[in-house]
């Protein structure tokens, strides 16, 4: 439905932390802005019609609504405009729903509410999700101690992979994700098709080559820092320490 009218106004959910608080036109809540018809927004239905359409894409999953070709469209690029000063129009930069959130240098738009390849998510696992950053110095002295963390660290990503132990990890699951009962498992289920944490701790040269092609597009790193990055990973300490698991 569109145009919510006045009793309706009061059912739709409201929208924390906008960065727009109290203004006439702040995005979500706003009368203006439930009024407005645009690509992104303008359409109200109830929660478990949205779940139905999110459930869509989800690994495996299927919709008698949309067909594949066109849930992989909406999840495509489609448009990118040309690379501008984050100065300009930053109110428009996709950032306004996480105000802490630096504006991003440029914005794809595709057919749905996401592109694939907005965010380090999209990626797993072909990128570094995880990674164990300490001084070389202090690495050459404490060998032993590394070895013996990363042991631990193999035998709690065995336990995470192994359905034998779904009960705790479901319950561990719903006070980090603050998930209940199907989402909870869903996001369990997530985590393992996606192989956010490898079983053998590894780092695959795709995902430590999408890592560094990310950080250059962000900017956190520039090209020549690229070139030097296989100098800092040493994959000696986890190869010692599961010789000796």
């Amino acid at each position: 439905m569109f145009l919510p009218d006045e009793q309706q106004q009061r059912r739709i959910a409201w929208v924390e932390s906008t960065g727009q608080e109290g203004l006439d036109w702040e995005i979500g809540n706003s009368k203006y802005f439930r009024s407005l018809g645009f690509p992104w927004g303008g359409l109200y239905v109830r929660a478990r019609d949205v779940l139905t359409f999110v459930s869509a894409f989800l690994p495996g999953k299927d919709s008698k609504a949309l067909s594949r070709a066109a849930r992989t469209a909406m999840v495509s690029q489609q448009v990118a405009p040309p690379e501008a000063p984050a100065s300009v129009a930053p109110a428009q930069r996709d950032v306004t729903w996480d105000p802490t959130r630096p504006p991003r240098a440029r914005v794809p738009w595709g057919l749905g509410w996401e592109v694939r390849g907005g965010e380090a998510s999209d990626y797993i696992p072909e990128i570094i999700f995880t990674a164990l950053i300490v001084r070389r110095s202090w690495a050459n002295g404490a060998r032993e101690t590394l070895h013996t963390f990363l042991r631990i660290l193999h035998e709690a990503t065995g336990i995470l992979h192994d359905p034998a132990s779904d009960d705790t990890l479901l319950t561990i699951t719903c006070e980090i994700a603050q998930a209940e009962g199907g989402y909870a498992r869903k996001a369990l289920d997530y985590m393992r098709i996606k192989q956010v944490f490898t079983s053998d701790l590894s780092i695959s040269e795709a995902a430590f080559a999408k890592t560094l092609e990310l950080m250059q597009k962000a900017g956190v790193i520039d090209a020549t820092i690229a070139t030097r990055a296989h100098t800092v990973l040493d994959d000696s300490y986890r190869h010692e320490a599961l010789a000796r698991a």
